[in-house]
């Protein structure tokens, strides 16, 4: 019984061990799939399985293909797989081995390869001749040619078999046209959107490339260079291909520069024109590169067959002097670009066909000497638009189409002659209060000007010819008070000016004929500090009325400076200091009355100094110091009733008394007179006598004197007298 217990204990226990046995976990290593597929541009995949078992990865094939993690527990069932994008032009695969215990899966990582259409040259410029264009390109596809309809008038594919895999030809048709075209090929492959381009631009016919600077003539024969009229360059070019240009080819009369690179960005010195001579009188139109930067000086001088518009280069900077000087067939506005800074000496000078504004760009800091010289068909006002801009001497001068002047707020100075016979110029003008110096001629025969010329009080310079030939000005006239001289002809034929003409209190100066020929003014207060007055400087101002005060300091008064003045009235007194009379001085002041004071110093009375002033009256007495009386000094005054003259006279000119029939009484002259011209004295037959105290006559002259008036002489000479040549026939009386 008890053996049978333990038989049975036994068997129990080796069942339960063999259950036990039987229950150990049995290895798990599965997958879903065990193949998969990336795309060529790359990307991550999580892959995932089933194991009841620590776990390993590990990846071979190349290090496109990356794992992650490469271990794990049981508890992480998956990896991640990342591929990068495939840039080779073949498939590739890798494997990927996960291990479990004894168990091993392996996967599969394909990639195919990058699709490529490759141009090796992807743009063609083609001249204007026919060509067969072959284009080399690397494929690893089928692909295809696509030529837009708008170019397969002059585009064509030759599909060879040979051009299927390295190679394609094209054949391009003649340009005959004066237009360049271009276009875009696509070699696509058939099957995706990948594809690649191929841009083909041609010129248009008579166009010629310059590879290198300085081979335009070799690369024109003699027969192109002697009949191409004309003609489009591209590539670069330098003043040697200019000199082709400009002198060995006769006929060109268009050329088309636009696409062209210039050495220095510059259209070289005497590009087409000349500094000496008439220059190149056949070229009509020239289109210049759109790279340059300057046009040297004389580059177009005297080319007067240029026409049409001229467009200048949105990157130019500078124009040279004389650049386009004497260009008189160029017409339409000139548009000066943003860019430019400098406009050289005479640079548009005589370019009489502009039309339109001319607008001097912001940045502009100098405009040479005559730079518009003449060109007289701009139109609308004319800005300058900065203090800051440097002007040459006449910069506009004799552009008569202007009509208004803009200046800046803050100009301090204007140049000789910048606007001189700028005509067109209306309105007032009203000058910028900051203004100290108007230079020379700056105005000059301006004549469009109405209303009130408005001088700045902070002016100083009022230079020669500053506003001669302004006849449009009306109105009174102010000089500022700081100016201290006015310069020569400065207003001269001003005729418009009305009521007064008010001169500054410390003006020391009035040029030779300043005020000359300003017929408005009616009232001339001359300023107590004024020393000098020139010649002409208030020349036929017949307006003036009322007395004519010559201030006590004046020391000069000039050839002209009255001349025809017929306004003034009353006494004249010249001051002490002055000590010559210059010729027409006060010629045809009619209107002076009462006696005119000479001052003891005055030692020369000029010609016509006095002519016409019959207003004179009473006795003139000349002064002490008074050497010479020139020729017709006081013809006509005829209102003069008797005559004194000073012991140091020496001469007495022609007809310088001539008509002064009212002189009455003796006429006595000293012993230093030496010369009496004729007709001096004729028609001054109211005289009681001439007396000589001379012993030995001075020469006779015709008509030196009054035929009807007795001569005295000293008794001691009174035969002398008689029986000397002329005197002889006078009636010769002593005392």
């Amino acid at each position: 019984m008890a053996m049978n217990k333990i038989i049975h204990f036994l068997s129990v226990f080796c069942f339960i061990a063999l259950i036990a046995a039987s229950c150990e976990t049995e290895p798990i290593l599965e997958l879903s799939q065990t193949s998969f597929f990336f795309s060529d541009q790359g990307s991550s995949q999580t892959i995932s399985f089933s194991s009841n078992k620590d776990w390993s990865a590990s990846v071979s094939g190349g290090t496109w293909c990356t794992i992650s993690p490469a271990t794990g527990s049981s508890d992480v069932k998956s990896i991640t797989v990342s591929v990068t994008a495939n840039d080779t032009y073949d498939d590739r695969s890798a494997t990927v081995t996960i291990k479990a215990g004894d168990l091993t899966k392996v996967i599969t990582i394909n990639q195919p390869k990058n699709k490529a259409i490759i141009l090796l040259k992807k743009a063609e410029n083609l001249s204007s001749d026919s060509h067969t264009l072959e284009i080399e390109f690397k494929t690893n596809v089928d692909f295809e040619i696509i030529i837009p309809e708008s170019a397969k008038s002059w585009v064509s594919y030759y599909d060879t078999k040979a051009l299927r895999t390295e190679k394609l030809l094209l054949n391009i048709a003649a340009n005959k046209s004066n237009k360049a075209r271009s276009t875009e090929i696509y070699i696509k492959d058939k099957t995706t959107s990948l594809r690649d381009t191929l841009a083909i631009s041609q010129d248009e016919q008579n166009a010629y490339w310059v590879k290198e600077m300085g081979t335009l003539g070799a690369i024109l024969n003699q027969t192109q260079k002697d009949t191409i009229s004309r003609m489009i360059i591209k590539g670069e070019i330098n003043k040697a291909d200019f000199d082709v240009l400009k002198n060995q080819m006769p006929k060109l009369i268009y050329l088309d520069l636009k696409d062209v690179k210039c050495e220095n960005d510059e259209v070289p010195y005497e590009a087409f024109g000349n500094k000496d001579v008439v220059s190149n009188l056949t070229l009509q139109k020239i289109i210049l590169p759109e790279s340059i930067t300057k046009i040297g000086a004389f580059a177009f001088a005297e080319c007067f067959g240029l026409k049409d518009s001229l467009i200048l280069p949105s990157r130019l900077t500078t124009i040279g002097d004389y650049a386009f000087s004497a260009c008189r067939g160029l017409i339409g506005p000139l548009i000066l670009p943003s860019e430019i800074t400098t406009i050289g000496n005479r640079a548009f000078s005589r370019c009489s066909g502009f039309t339109g504004e001319l607008k001097l760009p912001s940045k502009l800091t100098t405009v040479g000497i005559e730079a518009f010289r003449y060109c007289s068909g701009f139109t609308g006002p004319i800005e300058i638009p900065s203090e800051k801009i440097t002007f040459g001497n006449n910069s506009f001068i004799g552009c008569v189409g202007f009509s208004s002047l803009i200046l800046p707020s803050g100009i301090t100075t204007i140049g000789d002659g910048l606007f001189s016979g700028c005509s067109g110029l209306t309105g007032s003008l009203d000058l910028p209060s900051g203004l100290t110096k108007i230079g020379s001629a700056t105005f000059s025969g301006c004549v469009g000007f109405t209303g009130n010329l408005v001088l700045p009080p902070n002016l100083i310079t009022i230079d020669n010819f500053a506003f001669n030939g302004c006849t449009g000005f009306t109105g009174s006239l102010n000089i500022p008070s700081k100016v201290t001289k006015i310069g020569v002809y400065a207003f001269k034929g001003c005729t418009g000016f009305t009521g007064s003409l008010n001169l500054p209190s410390e003006l020391t100066t009035i040029g030779s004929g300043a005020f000359s020929s300003c017929a408005g003014f009616t009232v001339l207060n001359l300023p107590s500090e004024l020393t000098t007055i020139e010649s002409g400087a208030f020349s036929e101002c017949t307006g003036f009325s009322g007395n004519l005060i010559l201030p006590p300091g004046l020391i000069t008064i000039g050839v002209n400076t009255f001349n025809n003045c017929t306004g003034f009235t009353g006494t004249l007194n010249i001051p002490v200091g002055v000590t010559i009379i210059e010729e027409f001085a006060f010629n045809g002041c009619t209107g002076f009355t009462g006696t005119l004071n000479l001052p003891s110093g005055v030692t020369r009375i000029g010609r016509r100094a006095f002519y016409g002033c019959n207003g004179f009256t009473g006795t003139l007495n000349l002064p002490s110091e008074l050497i010479t009386i020139e020729e017709n000094a006081f013809e006509g005054c005829t209102e003069l009733t008797g005559l004194t003259i000073g012991n140091k006279l020496v001469s007495i000119g022609q007809a310088a008394f001539l008509l002064c029939r009212n002189i009455s009484g003796d006429v006595i002259f000293p012993m230093s007179l030496n010369s009496i011209k004729p007709l001096a004295f004729f028609f001054s037959h109211k005289a009681s006598a001439y007396r000589f105290p001379h012993k030995v006559p001075i020469p006779y002259e015709n008509g030196m004197l009054s035929i009807s008036v007795p001569i005295q002489v000293p008794f001691s000479a009174v035969s002398t007298y008689k029986s000397t040549q002329g005197w002889k026939d006078r009636n010769i009386v002593g005392y």
